[in-house]
């Protein structure tokens, strides 16, 4: 039955904690549509052709100069070719740039980054250090530990309320996988309430 409960209170712990899974699966597929949108924009420069443009607006009327040139309107979409390449050359830098952080956040979620430095320090500082970020077998064991404790609290609330008082009509004992009820704690409670 207690293996039953430790599974199901994991389960209910690990669907709780996917959201960094859920961030790790986020982050990938922006990486990912940003990559087919930079291979997109990489395709459509090389076609495009060069120069600088330089946009002005006199009467109301948009004027286009590259390299210095006056383009007529008849050229405007020459004109519109060469802002769409200097465009495209600004974004391929950003998107570059955007692509590098997303795998940085990828590689910190995906290795653990932030949890390993609690999990990688030995056992006897790991004693000395309350992590702020607690590897995710902490998570469960103090999950654990407090759904553990409210039940017996409210099973204490439960006797007190029928009259079976602590140390009067109740006796408890306790014990854990590592730490077993010691015969001779058994007895004692023998001898001091029974007989």
């Amino acid at each position: 039955m207690r293996k039953k409960q430790e599974k199901y209170y994991c389960l209910r712990l690990k669907r709780g904690m996917r959201g960094g899974k859920i961030i790790l699966k986020q982050v990938k597929n922006e990486r990912k549509y940003l990559e087919k949108q930079l291979k997109n924009v990489r395709k459509e420069i090389d076609v495009l052709p060069g120069g600088k443009l330089r946009c002005t607006s006199s009467n109301g009327s948009d004027q286009y100069f590259i390299d210095g040139r006056y383009i007529s309107k008849k050229k405007k979409d020459y004109a519109q070719k060469v802002a769409q390449q200097e465009y495209d050359a600004k974004l391929i830098r950003a998107l570059e740039g955007v692509i590098s952080k997303w795998k940085e956040i990828e590689f910190i979620y995906d290795n653990r980054i932030l949890e390993k430095q609690f999990d990688e320090m030995c056992g006897a500082r790991k004693r000395l250090v309350k992590p702020w970020i607690e590897p995710i077998d902490m998570k469960i064991k103090s999950f654990m530990e407090k759904e553990y404790v409210e039940k017996n609290m409210r099973k204490l609330e439960i006797y007190e309320r029928n009259g079976y008082l602590l140390g009067k009509k109740l006796l408890i004992t306790h014990e854990t996988s590592k730490a077993p009820l010691s015969r001779s704690v058994l007895d004692s409670y023998i001898e001091s309430y029974l007989l």
